[in-house]
């Protein structure tokens, strides 16, 4: 499964922070028609990523944008007013509290759809919760507060609204987040963290002037742009191999111009392999052999193409500059050994058993054939080019395959 995160993919969603935070400092400075639209900005982001969620059946991406909505509208219906008031320093309270929780939960709990059991579980336990704060808003009263009001005291430090104690839990809690991000990482769960950071951090330094409104419109853009990243890979990406699929192959050669090299890769025997061992021991070849072909030289973009091939482009390589640099993966392939476990308990058995079942009883030699040609100007299409490196990999099966040959020989 695909899960690897580019560090640029990081890049939007910290100048989306930056930004929020330049905004807040500079508030007053803003365009009067932007300060006036602003307080339902977040509600009209979270109608288009509703939409989206809706669209795409993400459990979690509708209940982020309902926690983050309801949290907002708590803020905005009962926050505007002394902290020290009894029902704002209830609201704000239970606030601090459940947002982090419940952020951390959602992203925990496995996404199965927007209509499975645990879903519609996490719709009425949200419901619960605004009424929840609703309520407490109805019946604050000081005299009922107590020693909440000293284990939960607003304003601990200079700058800073949130007790001590709910800073302490939402820190943790934020943790739980980054390093589920770091265990798990793929770009849903890098948007949700930096639009949980968001929120969190406009109920932490809530006195200053247009945070909520901004900071909230800016962590629902955060997850909006994950998902729309996605959306994308679910359509351009091979989801086993996490490399660029056949459709990104295909825009990226109409954008190109003549002198691109283009290689067709296929591994030898794949299909006895599979027969031999089975459909997931293959797909971790597959998944192997991608690895690979990824650390080629030269630059080069690598695709799967489908089944057991493979196609990389280089773009500023000559022919001969591309022999070497395939001649390199193809060596590499073939010389790292590939371990053959039993299926049968490879996901069974006490964990000491499947320690046991780490050491691989057999390895085999995996190898690949590689075919590649160049497009010139005599080659109008790029179909004509893959056809050609096609020919040339069909050569390098009959000359024996784990060689390289090129489309001219």
């Amino acid at each position: 499964m695909y899960s690897k995160i580019p560090h640029y993919h990081v890049f939007p969603y910290l100048v989306i922070c930056v930004l929020a935070g330049i905004s807040v400092a500079q508030f007053d400075n803003l365009p009067l028609s932007f300060r006036q639209t602003l307080p339902w900005m977040p509600y009209a982001l979270g109608i288009i990523t509703s939409l989206l969620a809706l669209q795409f059946n993400r459990r979690r991406l509708l209940v982020f944008v309902g926690l983050v909505a309801s949290a907002y509208w708590g803020v905005f219906s009962f926050l505007q007013q002394p902290i020290a008031n009894a029902q704002a320093f209830s609201v704000f309270t239970i606030l601090s509290l459940i947002l982090p929780s419940n952020l951390l939960l959602n992203l925990l709990l496995k996404d199965n759809g927007m209509r499975s059991k645990s879903a519609y579980v996490s719709y009425l336990v949200l419901a619960l919760q605004v009424a929840l704060i609703y309520i407490a808003s109805l019946i604050a009263h000081p005299d009922a507060l107590g020693s909440l009001q000293e284990l939960f005291a607003t304003r601990p430090v200079p700058g800073i609204v949130m007790s001590a104690m709910a800073l302490a839990w939402c820190t943790l809690l934020l943790a739980s987040l980054f390093f589920s991000c770091i265990y798990k990482p793929d770009i849903v769960r890098l948007g949700y963290f930096f639009g949980s950071l968001l929120c969190i951090l406009a109920l932490v330094f809530l006195d200053r002037v247009g945070i909520t409104a901004l900071f909230f419109s800016a962590a629902m853009f955060c997850v909006l742009i994950s998902s729309f990243s996605s959306t994308y890979d679910l359509a351009y990406r091979d989801d086993l191999t996490g490399l660029q699929a056949r459709r990104a192959l295909n825009e990226r050669l109409g954008g190109l111009s003549k002198g691109y090299v283009l290689a067709m890769a296929d591994i030898d025997h794949f299909k006895g392999f599979n027969d031999k061992y089975g459909h997931d021991v293959g797909d971790d070849v597959l998944a192997m052999v991608a690895a690979k072909l990824d650390q080629v030289n030269g630059r080069a973009e690598v695709f799967r193409y489908g089944g057991e091939e493979f196609t990389l482009v280089f773009t500023n390589t000559d022919m001969n500059e591309a022999k070497q640099h395939l001649d390199e993966v193809r060596q590499l392939i073939s010389s790292s050994a590939f371990a053959i476990r039993d299926s049968k308990t490879r996901d069974q058995g006490s964990q000491k058993q499947r320690t046991a079942d780490k050491k691989p009883k057999k390895t085999v030699q995996i190898t690949v054939s590689i075919g590649y040609a160049q497009h010139t100007s005599d080659v109008e299409h790029y179909d004509e080019v893959i056809k050609l490196a096609d020919n040339a990999l069909y050569k390098a099966k009959k000359k024996g395959r784990d060689c390289v040959v090129a489309a001219s020989s």
